[in-house]
């Protein structure tokens, strides 16, 4: 029996400037403040948990941009991260029934990304870029023995995370259009601290992470009014907890899924006012 309120108030500069026209430098710096704040209604035993908890961090980010080409650029960018702990993570307290779990301590991160973007002949645009990042006190989740049936949240560990991202679209003919989006996510813990401090794991993978997604879609304008369009989604496998376990009925480890998007549209006007009605399934 208990209330909770989140506010949060952040404050950001960002600044462009162009040095002649091939090159370009961004830098954002950002300070933010989330403040948390519980009363505790139910008082068990005369022990009033209400209490306020605020985290706050500030951080930056600086990107450098090169266009050799009307058509062609390549980009870098350095940046820090913060993340704090969630009303679900915090209210799921372990350490008493109700209140906060005042030990969580917000996420931190550092990361670079590097890409290169460009069309050819206007008829063929793409987009790649590689990532890195680093993380101190990840969240991940656990259970008790002595309360089975609550889910709690705490600092688990460190970790790092690199992968690709690219995004193709290919215009062959004048009302078609083909375009893919492919990520892959190489995302592990370095080090975990489980909720029992006699065991430990290392280098396995983050959970609800899948490798692989593949997006293909296809885009056909039959008419000024008329689009038709289909799409295939796929997802490879993740694991469900930070110890990567599979137990014996199969549970630990999701299968992958793949999705079937088909779609129809129709386009039209009334007065001034353009209007786009759509039917679709998957």
């Amino acid at each position: 029996d208990q209330t909770m309120s989140q506010s949060g108030a952040g404050l950001f500069i960002l600044d462009r400037v162009e040095l002649g026209p091939q090159w370009g430098i961004s830098l954002s710096l950002r300070y933010d403040r989330v403040t948390n704040k519980l009363d505790d209604h139910l008082k068990a035993g005369g022990n009033d948990l209400s209490s306020d908890v605020a985290y706050k961090k500030a951080t930056g980010r600086l990107g450098l941009t090169w266009n050799p080409l009307p058509d062609f650029s390549l980009y870098a960018s350095w940046g820090t991260g913060f993340l704090p702990p969630g009303t679900e993570e915090l209210v799921n307290n372990p350490y008493a029934y109700g209140g906060f779990n005042t030990y969580l301590v917000p996420a931190t991160s550092n990361g670079e990304e590097v890409g290169a973007r460009g069309s050819i002949r206007d008829s063929f645009i793409y987009d790649v870029a590689l990532f890195y990042l680093a993380t101190e006190n990840d969240f991940g989740r656990y259970r008790m023995p002595s309360r089975p049936l609550e889910t709690f949240y705490g600092n688990v560990g460190s970790t790092y995370r690199y992968g690709l991202e690219t995004f193709l679209a290919w215009y062959p003919l004048e009302p078609l259009a083909l375009r893919l989006a492919y990520t892959y996510s190489h995302f592990k813990y370095g080090f975990v601290q489980s909720a029992d401090p006699t065991h430990t794991y290392h280098n396995t993978w983050l959970p609800n992470s899948p490798q692989h997604q593949l997006y293909l879609d296809a885009g056909y304008k039959i008419t000024a009014a008329w689009t038709a369009g289909a799409a295939l989604e796929y997802v490879s496998s993740w694991y469900i907890d930070s110890t990567n376990r599979i137990f014996p009925n199969g549970y630990g480890r999701t299968d992958p899924y793949a999705l079937v998007h088909v779609r129809l549209a129709y386009r039209f006007q009334m007065g001034q006012t353009p209007f786009e009605l759509m039917l679709s399934g998957r």
